[in-house]
C-alpha cells in the first residue's frame, strides 16, 4: 500500500521516473532544499487514491510529509517524520515546531498513521514514560494526548527503538515485524500491514493525560485537610 523512506537524500535532480521504474506508485516527497540529507518520501500505491496534505509556511524546514490515503475505512491521513538525532537546544527547538506540526496535522476526523525515524531512544511505549528532558518526554505527552499507540516493541537500531510506527486507531495495524536492513541504512527496516477493510476501532478522541509535574499539590493538600476536618466534624 505504501512505503515510507527517511533520509532520502533526495533532490531535484532525482526524477520520479529514477524513483520509481515501475509506474505503480503515486510519489509524496519533501526534499531538504536548504543542506544536504534528510528529506522524506512516502509512496502510495495507484491502486489506492492519494494526495499530499498541504503544510503551513512555518513547518517547512521540517522533515515530514502528510499524506491522505483514500480507503474501505474512510481517510487515512498518514504522516511521515524524520527527527535528527539533536538533544541541545537546536533539538528542542525543532521537536517543538515539530509537535507544533503534528498536532496541526492530527486535528482531523481522518483515521492517523504516524511513522517515521523519531531518534528518541530511551522512551518506555509500554509504561508511556521518557526522560525528563523536554525533547522526549514533549512528544511523548503529544502521542498520549492524541490517543496514538506505539505499535513496534523491537528495536530498530542497536537496543534501541527509534523508528516508530503509531495509529489513532489502535486495530489497524497487523503483521508488524523489524527486518534486515535496507541496502547501507545502519536502521533495521521495518514492515507491516494496515487493515482498511470494515474492522473494529477504538475511539480516537483524545485520550486524558494527567500533568502530575505541574500539578497544585499545595491546593490538593488544603482540599484533603479540609474534606479531612469536615468529616471528622460530622463524627
Amino acid at each position: 500500500m505504501a512505503v515510507s523512506v527517511t533520509e532520502s537524500w533526495l533532490d531535484s535532480s532525482v526524477t520520479e521516473g529514477m524513483i520509481d521504474t515501475s509506474g505503480s506508485y503515486s510519489l509524496h516527497r519533501n526534499d531538504r532544499l536548504t543542506q544536504q540529507g534528510g528529506g522524506v518520501l512516502c509512496l502510495v500505491s495507484k491502486n489506492w487514491t492519494s494526495y499530499t496534505v498541504p503544510i503551513p509556511e512555518k513547518f517547512k524546514t521540517l522533515d515530514i510529509i502528510a499524506v491522505t490515503i483514500l480507503t474501505d475505512i474512510g481517510s487515512v491521513r498518514y504522516i511521515t517524520v524524520y527527527r535528527p538525532p539533536e538533544f541541545n537546544k537546536l533539538g528542542l527547538d525543532y521537536i517543538v515546531l515539530l509537535v507544533e506540526c503534528l498536532e496541526y496535522l492530527c486535528d482531523t476526523r481522518d483515521t492517523i498513521v504516524l511513522v517515521g525515524d523519531f531518534n528518541l531512544p530511551h522512551v518506555d511505549w509500554n509504561l508511556l514514560n521518557s526522560p525528563d528532558d523536554d525533547i522526549r518526554s514533549r512528544f511523548l505527552q503529544f502521542c498520549v494526548h492524541y490517543g496514538l499507540y506505539q505499535f513496534g516493541n523491537t528495536p530498530t537500531r542497536e537496543n534501541h527503538i527509534l523508528d516508530l510506527v503509531l495509529s489513532s486507531d489502535h486495530n489497524i495495524m497487523s503483521d508488524l515485524q523489524v527486518v534486515e536492513t535496507f541496502s547501507t541504512s545502519d536502521h533495521s527496516k521495518t514492515e507491516f500491514s494496515l487493515i482498511v477493510g470494515q474492522h473494529d476501532n477504538y475511539s480516537s478522541s483524545p485520550a486524558v493525560y494527567y500533568d502530575y509535574d505541574n500539578a497544585d499539590y499545595d491546593g490538593i493538600v488544603s482540599y484533603l485537610l479540609i474534606d479531612s476536618f469536615f468529616i471528622l466534624s460530622k463524627v
